[in-house]
């Protein structure tokens, strides 16, 4: 079916003209396009729309190795979940996948999560992973990096939990 009318903005549209100067606008269009602009319907979040559904979170996917959790989920800000010396430190991402249709009237949170045994972010700020062979490594800060190795590198940053039912 082909995008309705109401969708496509034309370099004219008032929209342009009140956010662009006349330079910006000449830049934007320099042949015939149209971009299509999406009506949005809800934007609301999470319990702002009077429903009390409890927030449910689920184990979306569980891996079994520090450098497959990163190469996969690849995330921005790690969490992890303190333990004692003797059990695993859970360390995990939040999994922003789309719900399914069927389950859209549930709340539903899912992570993504590694058991560190070895306690490897003990004290880790940040985690850089390089981009050509996925190797890690574990650092306390980001002072005298170069601007070749911060493009060549991916970070992650970790936020340590001490517990979820205290603030400090």
């Amino acid at each position: 079916e082909p995008v309705k009318e109401d969708f496509i903005v034309d370099k004219d549209d008032p929209i342009f003209k009140n956010y662009l100067n006349p330079n910006e606008i000449s830049l934007a269009f320099r042949g015939k396009e149209k971009f299509i602009c999406p009506k949005v319907s809800d934007c609301s979040t999470f319990g702002n729309d009077g429903d009390s559904t409890k927030l449910t979170v689920r184990l979306d996917d569980i891996y079994h190795s520090l450098e497959s959790f990163i190469a996969i989920s690849d995330p921005n800000i790690i969490f992890v979940l303190e333990s004692k010396s003797s059990e695993p430190d859970l360390l995990f991402t939040f999994n922003i996948m789309p719900q399914f249709p069927s389950n859209l009237n549930k709340n539903i949170l899912k992570i993504d999560a590694y058991l560190d045994k070895d306690h490897k972010t003990k004290d880790i700020i940040y985690l850089k992973r390089e981009k050509e062979d996925y190797q890690l490594t574990y650092l306390k800060d980001l002072k005298e990096m170069s601007h070749g190795e911060l493009y060549k590198s991916a970070f992650s940053h970790i936020v340590h939990i001490k517990s979820l039912d205290k603030p400090y």
